[in-house]
């Protein structure tokens, strides 16, 4: 008797958990399919923002600690009055963007009293890290309160977080929803290596290098998909004639994003010797041309001809490699495609298909992307223990 009232207890007790669970994850998709259109729209008006200005005598004491004055800023800073643990009294929230990823760090004060003086007395409660680039910012939805935030300082990578305090007293940031991309392709070409690359961009299983974007330097603006930059993306039988090989962007000498911000393509099994005086000094944007000597002729005579390939199908001057981004693929009976995007940034909005064979080159179609932006709850990794 005693163990089945026993396991009786205990199948209810799973039961509430379990209903829990669903509960929260059911309140938690609601949430951010609601912020997605609060976003979207820029519905100012819809969900209120919860945090105010210091009052002037809050600002005096929080002067006398200067902590509000982080001493390594370098790009921005704040400081607001806002409950942002959601424990039902204010706290003091200050931010600040900082080194040459521009991170965004924040810090959690109990607010400060009128009375109180000394700026040991006001003891910090925990410290975040609230993305790059973008200032944090607080929303109020359904009486508790959330930071906005982006990983990547633009849209594609917008969070949407709490802070909690966990057992123990020790702080934790919950991630409750995370901006998802979705990329579909628009081809009216109904051309055999049209209709393969419509495939690969919308397999969700593989098509990551259609929906990441490169943004090496916050400073700078983005550059485009990461496809365009990837070396599983330039390496084939460029002019299908039998001889598989690789392209080689080239950029400043021994740097990171040289395949990035490049300004030579070379052709060869492996780097092309380059000589320094060829090479850019900087990421800016220099005349893009092939490297000189025999060994690229055949890279050069391709992109000749697919220049002109190019210009004739767009009524106007196309000279390459001088401008657009590129890569390669496979389709129609194993055939290499090239892909061109003109774009700036290169997001894919018209990808236009050429292809080269021994005698000549010749334009096949376009390809459209369109991506698309929604908060989805948080799957994994949602839980992050914060210091104090």
């Amino acid at each position: 008797m005693t163990m089945t009232l026993l396991a009786k207890k205990s199948v209810a007790v799973i039961a509430i958990l379990l209903w829990t669970a669903s509960a929260f994850a059911a309140s938690d998709a609601n949430i951010c399919s609601e912020l997605s259109g609060y976003l979207a729209d820029k519905q100012s008006s819809k969900f209120p923002n919860p945090s105010r200005p210091p009052t002037s005598k809050e600002r005096l004491v929080i002067e006398k600690s200067k902590i509000g004055r982080p001493e390594s800023t370098d790009y921005a800073n704040g400081v607001s009055i806002v409950d942002a643990d959601n424990d039902g009294t204010e706290d003091l929230f200050v931010w600040n963007i900082q080194g040459s990823g521009r991170y965004v760090t924040a810090e959690l004060f109990d607010i400060p009293s009128q009375q109180v003086t000394p700026a040991k007395e006001i003891a910090p409660k925990v410290s975040i890290d609230l993305g790059v680039l973008d200032e944090p910012r607080f929303v109020r939805v359904k009486g508790v309160n959330y930071i906005i935030s982006s990983n990547t300082g633009d849209s594609d990578g917008i969070s949407i977080t709490r802070v909690v305090k966990g057992n123990g007293g020790r702080y934790e940031q919950h991630t409750i929803c995370r901006m998802q991309n979705t990329v579909k392709a628009d081809a009216s070409c109904r051309h055999p290596a049209c209709k393969r690359l419509k495939e690969v961009v919308e397999n969700k299983t593989e098509n990551e290098p259609f929906v990441n974007v490169e943004w090496p330097h916050k400073y700078f603006s983005p550059v485009g998909l990461e496809v365009y930059f990837s070396d599983d993306w330039r390496e084939g039988d460029f002019d299908n004639t039998g001889k598989p090989t690789s392209i080689w962007r080239i950029g400043r000498e021994e740097y990171v994003n040289e395949h990035i911000y490049w300004a030579l393509l070379g052709q060869g099994d492996e780097m092309p010797e380059v000589d320094s005086k060829l090479r850019p000094l900087s990421e800016n944007r220099t005349v893009r041309r092939v490297l000189p000597g025999s060994q690229h002729d055949r890279l050069r005579r391709t992109l000749a001809q697919q220049s002109d390939a190019l210009s004739s199908q767009l009524h106007r001057s196309i000279s390459l490699p001088n401008e657009g981004e590129f890569f390669l693929f496979k389709a129609n009976g194993n055939r290499t495609y090239w892909a061109w995007d003109f774009g700036s940034p290169a997001y894919g909005e018209e990808i236009h298909i050429t292809y080269t064979n021994a005698m000549k080159s010749d334009y096949v179609g376009v390809v459209r992307l369109t991506r698309k932006q929604a908060l989805e709850p948080c799957a994994k990794k949602c839980v992050t223990s914060s210091d104090p």
